[in-house]
């Protein structure tokens, strides 16, 4: 397999038509890559395919692999079997183990977190350790450390047969309204 290295460049062309064993980005842009390993620092990728990633204050649109590992950077998108964030920010991560530290999260789906000094929109997790930890809704299993939330595993049912009750009524009164007129 070959090996790619650019700096300082722009690349046009997607590197995802052929599978590179390793591939080391700086300063660079590019739209797609498919690799065994990818190493960005201070680069930006549309779309990642891997099986190992490390990001160092870079940003990514889409990853997909089984090791992720993000420093001081940001992925809209990340699906990995296991992932290791510090001081980065994901949008929407999916995977079987995860440890954030000093990050931000907008969606987590994992099997087990570990969370320290991160803040977390909607934690989905069997398993969650650590703290402190912020979030706006946690449905977990398991939770051994400190935690801040909004609404936390019970009170999140709670609000949402609320709102199915709620729903239902006004779905009734609406059909009751209706077939007067």
């Amino acid at each position: 397999m070959p090996e790619k290295v650019t700096n300082d460049e722009v690349i046009s062309d997607p590197l995802a038509d052929e599978q590179y064993e390793v591939i080391n980005l700086a300063q660079s842009s590019v739209d797609c890559i498919n690799a065994e390993l990818v190493r960005m620092n201070q680069s930006g990728v549309n779309n990642v395919n891997a099986s190992e990633v490390e990001i160092r204050q870079g940003g990514a649109n889409r990853v997909v692999a089984d090791q992720v590992n993000l420093q001081q950077g940001g992925i809209v998108a990340l699906q990995a079997s296991e992932v290791n964030v510090s001081l980065g920010g994901v949008g929407v991560m999916r995977d079987d183990r995860s440890k954030i530290e000093g990050s931000t999260v907008g969606f987590l789906s994992s099997e087990l977190s570990d969370l320290k000094d991160s803040r977390v929109g909607f934690l989905l997790s069997k398993e969650v350790r650590g703290g402190p930890i912020q979030s706006g809704i946690l449905l977990a299993g398991d939770v051994e450390g400190n935690v801040e939330t909004v609404l936390d595993t019970p009170r999140a049912m709670l609000a949402g047969i609320s709102a199915g009750v709620a729903f239902g009524v006004v779905m009734l009164l609406g059909k009751l309204l209706t077939r007067r007129n």
